[in-house]
């Protein structure tokens, strides 16, 4: 897949404690760092959140099964050194 700087991605990780145990909403999100390992830093609606990279999605909808679809690990590591060449 090519790397566009202007790609959207989304989670339906659970961001806030009311939401743990329940079905979270898909909300858009920016990849801003990575651990080079398994987890993202992100950022939604002005707050920065760490979750595995495994739910960060190329596209706005649920995945039945984590792997396809989820960015990857390359792509992390693009995404975070690209924020920061940006400051």
């Amino acid at each position: 897949m090519d790397i566009k700087t202007t790609q959207k991605y989304w989670t339906d990780y659970p961001l806030f404690p009311e939401e743990e145990g329940k079905l979270a909403p898909i909300r858009e999100v920016k990849v801003v760092g990575y651990d080079h390992n398994k987890y993202v830093d992100i950022i939604f609606d002005g707050q920065e959140f760490n979750i595995k990279r495994g739910y960060v999605y190329y596209n706005k909808q649920r995945l039945r099964r984590r792997g396809r679809g989820t960015i990857s690990h390359t792509h992390a590591i693009y995404l975070a050194n690209k924020d920061q060449r940006s400051n």
